[in-house]
């Protein structure tokens, strides 16, 4: 976590600082006593908590934090003011300050906003951080689905119902139920029994998964994906499939050095989802 202390009053600038070191938490502190230097700083280090007075050399405190403020960095502030101004209050509420500090005041009713924003920080950024995981859950369980529905559709168990149509629409494969397709599958060799055992096998996976991904942008629309024994399989609407191959296992080698065994379908099989029809207006 980080922190800026802006003050031109070199006694309440170190009195600030001394009160914020008393705090028994881990942060970077800056500080800084004119307008123009603490944009600069702030700028660079986007720090998590801004405390600034209004009236500074150059540029004010207020000005400050709004040419720093965007969608993507909205720090905590809370703003110090000699002035007991209803202007400066109502002007610091609109530029998002968190809070409002009339000088002079006392350690322990600056520590306590400090601790508060702290506080507020760290709940905020423990929330973030939950629905980032969540999110990531929701991706993983989504891919597995996807994955599994693909290799039913390649082992002809899936119903032919026009909802399942919907759900590879939702996937952006919907050109999986109109047209001639190719199946590609890869494994390991030069292993006992094909494969590497445990976590070397997983990163070899993940990988060989990555250089497939990056090579199928340029083939005609392709999806990669997993099947139960967790070789990587391709289902593709690409013609040349002798130059996917290769391509495929070039790539493969030149970036990763995995030996690999790659077998396709002998023919181009066409897909059996049911087509919704279309509407004509």
């Amino acid at each position: 976590m980080k922190l800026i202390l802006i003050e031109d009053e070199p006694e309440a600038l170190l009195g600030m600082r001394k009160a914020v070191e008393s705090i028994d938490l881990e942060f970077a502190l800056y500080t800084s006593n004119n307008g123009e230097e603490a944009l600069s700083v702030i700028l660079d280090q986007r720090p998590d908590l801004i405390v600034t007075d209004i009236m500074l050399p150059y540029i004010t405190g207020l000005e400050i934090v709004e040419q720093v403020t965007s969608q993507e960095y909205q720090p905590k502030v809370i703003v110090v003011s000699g002035y007991n101004d209803f202007e400066y209050a109502r002007r610091s509420i609109q530029v998002g300050a968190m809070d409002y500090l009339l000088k002079p005041f006392g350690t322990d009713d600056f520590t306590g906003k400090i601790r508060r924003a702290i506080e507020s920080i760290q709940q905020e950024n423990m929330l973030m951080q939950q629905m980032k995981q969540q999110q990531a859950f929701a991706e993983i369980g989504n891919r597995s689905m996807r994955d599994a529905y693909l290799t039913d559709f390649c082992l002809r168990r899936t119903s032919l119902e026009e909802h399942l149509y919907q759900r590879l629409c939702l996937w952006e494969l919907e050109w999986l139920a109109n047209g001639a397709l190719t199946l590609i599958v890869l494994d390991t060799k030069g292993y006992p029994d094909g494969k590497p055992l445990g976590r070397e096998f997983s990163l070899q996976t993940f990988a060989i998964g990555n250089v497939v991904q990056e090579l199928l942008h340029d083939h005609a629309a392709s999806v990669l994906f997993k099947d139960p024994q967790n070789r990587w399989v391709i289902l593709t609407a690409d013609e040349d499939i002798e130059g996917l191959s290769t391509s495929i296992v070039t790539g493969i080698n030149q970036y990763q050095k995995i030996p690999i065994a790659l077998g396709a379908s002998p023919e181009r099989c066409r897909s059996r989802i049911f087509m919704p029809p279309t509407t004509s207006l």
